[in-house]
């Protein structure tokens, strides 16, 4: 189906690459521009106010005021402004997951409104492995850990990201948390890493999307998944989470003892 107009993503690579690829296989717009808000803001780069005044979408990821000029927030002149007046707005949440892995290193785009630079060195939930090495040695953590015996505050995690995705979602059109439910998390595989999520969480914004611009939504027969680089789970994860999805054979517990070694 064609579409004559404008289409812009102001997001990550979750918007940007992820929905616009569901888009694309259903869908032909006058045109697709997308805007990458970290490397914006990393860059100094100016707004592409061209880009802008032309978009009749945009779709987009809010940026705290904190952004200043980059920011979708309560900002005078921010990137909001260059739009025209019967511009369709359609925003939906930075979808970053840490609490699905015991430990992992942050990426450089993994701040929460996705636009400030990590320490690409950051391993997080590190503080439950600093804890532990005040009062054992490597070796014995390891056995710890063969043990089942480390807290890897799964629980507390969980909550945390959904409440902070949760507060995202007050400047959101599309709303994703009900998504992540522990009973959806336990069924069906959601996320690949701590911020790529699986085709299945892409095609649901992309139908959420398709019904504010009043479209039919689609069934998608995407395949591969499109965001698709991994971190491989825990059996940690697995225990905490009850993945029916997972194979245990599939976790890869030497990745996640490379990183006590680190820490």
């Amino acid at each position: 189906m064609y579409i004559d107009k404008n289409l812009v993503f102001y997001t990550n690579c979750q918007g940007g690459i992820g929905i616009r690829k569901v888009l694309e296989t259903k869908f032909t717009f006058k045109s697709i521009r997308y805007i990458e808000t970290f490397s914006l803001i990393w860059n100094k780069k100016d707004i592409p106010t061209i880009i802008l005044n032309e978009a009749d979408i945009f779709i987009y990821q809010p940026l705290d005021e904190k952004y200043g000029k980059y920011s979708t927030q309560n900002i005078e002149d921010n990137i909001l402004s260059y739009l025209k007046e019967d511009c369709i707005k359609i925003s939906f949440p930075y979808i970053y997951f840490a609490c699905l892995f015991p430990l992992f290193y942050a990426n450089q785009g993994a701040e929460i409104d996705g636009g400030f630079s990590y320490d690409n060195n950051k391993i997080v939930n590190k503080d439950v492995i600093i804890n532990l090495k005040k009062l054992y040695n490597n070796y014995e953590i390891f056995k710890l850990y063969d043990d089942m015996k480390i807290d890897f505050e799964f629980e507390k995690n969980y909550f945390k990201t959904i409440n902070r995705i949760r507060n995202k979602e007050k400047y959101c059109t599309i709303k994703i948390t009900h998504l992540f439910s522990l009973e959806n998390l336990k069924k069906k595989k959601l996320m690949n890493t701590n911020n790529h999520p699986t085709n299945f969480v892409l095609e649901y914004i992309s139908n959420e999307i398709l019904e504010v611009l009043n479209l039919p939504k689609q069934i998608f027969d995407i395949g591969n998944d499109i965001l698709s680089s991994q971190i491989a789970y825990s059996i940690y994860s697995y225990n905490f989470y009850k993945f029916e999805w997972l194979d245990i054979t599939d976790c890869n517990e030497d990745l996640y003892k490379n990183f006590i070694r680190k820490i």
